[in-house]
């Protein structure tokens, strides 16, 4: 296999016959359905390897799934200011580095909206706690609402500030370093 032929790409997906590939792909990876309308209103990015699906998220600013899966009233954020990256899956078979690369797409589509609030959310605690390094402000912790079932959900939320800040942390984590500050120079003598 030449070196050119597993190159990840990726593309804005708009035709409704790529959104309805990616909403099956992720409802098939995630055991969470995926709403037509709702992605159709959003920024969807898929990613491939030699013309494969094998990664994408959602890019929103209009409607917030998050939102509408908590109690009325519980954020106080300014919902005009506010955007969310959700349908987030990677294919388990993906590098490190490939998967830094989605990541770091999903921080610059995200910062482009110009929103200033970033929300995240999930149903899984592995998950809750590599978003929160960019996203550490909770909103709600509680019953949830997803596709008809009940589960315990976090919805949270981040400023420019914290998820470039927890993008780096999570990079260094991923790439096996500690997710400390700069270590000094050595002194010269």
């Amino acid at each position: 296999m030449s070196r050119s032929s597993n190159r990840l790409t990726h593309r804005t997906l708009r035709a409704p016959t790529d959104l309805s590939a990616f909403a099956t792909e992720y409802t098939s990876r995630s055991g969470h359905g995926s709403d037509l309308a709702y992605l159709s209103q959003a920024q969807v990015r898929g990613f491939y390897v030699d013309g494969a699906l094998v990664a994408g998220y959602a890019v929103a600013v209009a409607e917030h799934r998050y939102l509408a899966a908590i109690p009325a009233g519980t954020c106080t954020l300014p919902v005009d200011d506010c955007v969310e990256g959700t349908h987030i899956w990677i294919d388990r078979s993906l590098s490190v580095p490939a998967r830094a690369r989605i990541y770091g797409r999903l921080l610059f589509d995200v910062l482009r909206t110009g929103r200033r609030y970033a929300l995240g959310g999930a149903t899984v605690l592995k998950l809750v706690n590599i978003q929160r390094l960019g996203t550490p402000h909770m909103i709600y912790e509680g019953p949830v609402l997803i596709d008809g079932v009940e589960q315990h959900g976090w919805v949270y939320y981040g400023t420019r500030w914290t998820i470039m800040r927890g993008f780096m942390l999570a990079s260094r984590r991923l790439l096996g370093r500690r997710a400390t500050g700069p270590t000094k120079a050595p002194r010269s003598t």
